[in-house]
């Protein structure tokens, strides 16, 4: 979406949040930043209020709508601003707080893109939804089809793939796009064999789910997962039983909310704890693994 925007000559300030963003001077510092990748003189004012405040957690309201004056005065065109791994500070108060007053305060033309492993439920996206301020892509909506698959290969290295290839690394992947496309960097030559075998942690995908996903949680958490692996479906009541646990209920439902690629079975649309869910199977057969 940024390439096409950059393509129709739309500035793009791209903004990958982490851990430490969760506290607001970093977050605002690396905001700015990524604002003056399009608008190079932009932001001094908001930056030396940022340096004379002693707490940014407690003036985060102050510094947000000094930064969207600032915006309203000086940038008069269109551009994108991207927040992307948002689950990173959807945890953090003061942070949602603040782009919630910036979400209210920007000029008419800035929009902003939200992306993440989950859905930033310490926004105020009701009040924007009322306003018709505000559209959504879920998981289901960004799974690839085959004939997507086909597409991503020929703009990859100009070679078509057959269509019974698409159709076996889609449903492998579950239309997941960043397990195809490293499995297609990974496996050159036989393309999707990486990502059909998915046997070792040394593959591509299982790289990225340990690094990327697995190594960041907390252990008793990775204790769970490792657990509860071993079952086809989850619900609270099962994992308590076969796992000898007390507390499935609360580890499932904190999975749904961090996006821990568990998902209800079909049928059942509510996704939460007491419900049957099931892993993705590459994050399970990694796990298992």
């Amino acid at each position: 979406f940024a390439h096409e925007a950059r393509e129709e000559g739309l500035p793009v300030c791209w903004l990958t949040l982490d851990a430490p963003d969760a506290d607001p001077r970093s977050f605002f510092e690396h905001l700015l930043l990524s604002l003056r990748q399009s608008f190079p003189r932009f932001g001094e004012r908001t930056a030396a209020l940022l340096r004379a405040v002693d707490d940014a957690a407690r003036e985060h309201r102050a510094i947000a709508t000094a930064l969207a004056n600032e915006l309203a005065e000086q940038v008069e065109e269109f551009f994108l601003l991207v927040l992307d791994d948002y689950h990173a500070v959807g945890a953090a108060p003061e942070v949602n707080s603040a782009v919630d007053w910036l979400l209210q305060r920007l000029p008419e033309g800035c929009r902003v893109l939200i992306g993440g492993r989950t859905i930033p439920t310490q926004l105020n996206l009701v009040g924007l939804a009322s306003r018709l301020d505000v559209a959504g892509l879920g998981v289901a909506d960004l799974r690839f089809r085959p004939d997507e698959v086909a597409d991503l290969m020929q703009s990859h290295d100009g070679y078509g793939v057959h269509p019974r290839e698409a159709e076996r690394a889609v449903s492998r992947a579950e239309g997941w796009i960043t397990a195809i496309v490293l499995s297609l960097h990974a496996q050159e030559t036989a393309r999707f064999s990486g990502l059909l075998r998915a046997k070792s942690q040394q593959e591509p995908v299982y790289d990225y789910l340990a690094t990327q996903l697995f190594d960041r949680l907390p252990p008793d958490l990775q204790d769970f997962l490792m657990a509860a692996a071993i079952l086809p479906t989850l619900s609270a009541e099962e994992c308590d039983a076969v796992l000898l646990r007390e507390d499935s209920a609360a580890r499932l439902e904190q999975l749904v909310q961090l996006g821990l690629f568990v998902e209800p079975l079909e049928g059942d649309a509510a996704g939460v704890a007491g419900d049957w869910l099931r892993f993705h199977q590459l994050w399970r057969a990694f796990l298992l693994d």
